[in-house]
């Protein structure tokens, strides 16, 4: 079982996946792009992207929008920002994938690569990350 399992794909084909512990939402740039969060749930799809938990918020998601970032750092800045994830701001989802190569964050602070960065003594170019942004969907 894992923290977190990202799976993508269109909302036909991800909708019969959706349960109590997941946020199904779209990319607010390609409103046909889909993204399923399970969370803490066993693996039901083979090509999935699964993660362990390094920090959580108890505010995650209060609001309906959220950014996936994706970061990809070396080994050295990997241990630093996992050594200091108290201090990244307090509404971040934190995790580490399971062939722990990829770190995570899913938070509703758009601003939070500028915590990253300060972190890492990097300016937020300096930095290998990905930034999607995200609504839930609404059930039809």
């Amino acid at each position: 079982m894992f923290d977190l399992i990202i799976n993508l794909g269109t909302k036909k084909f991800l909708t019969p996946y959706i349960t109590k512990n997941s946020i199904f939402a779209y990319n607010m740039q390609y409103h046909d792009d889909f993204i399923l969060l399970q969370f803490n749930q066993p693996l039901r799809l083979t090509m999935a992207s699964c993660w362990h938990q390094i920090a959580a918020s108890q505010n995650f998601l209060n609001s309906s929008k959220f950014y996936l970032i994706y970061l990809n750092l070396n080994q050295d800045n990997q241990k630093l920002l996992i050594s200091q994830t108290n201090l990244l701001p307090q509404n971040v989802n934190f995790y580490q994938r399971d062939n722990l190569r990829q770190l995570l964050l899913l938070t509703e602070d758009a601003q939070v690569l500028t915590s990253v960065a300060d972190i890492l003594h990097l300016t937020i170019t300096q930095l290998n990350a990905a930034v999607t942004h995200y609504q839930v969907a609404k059930d039809d």
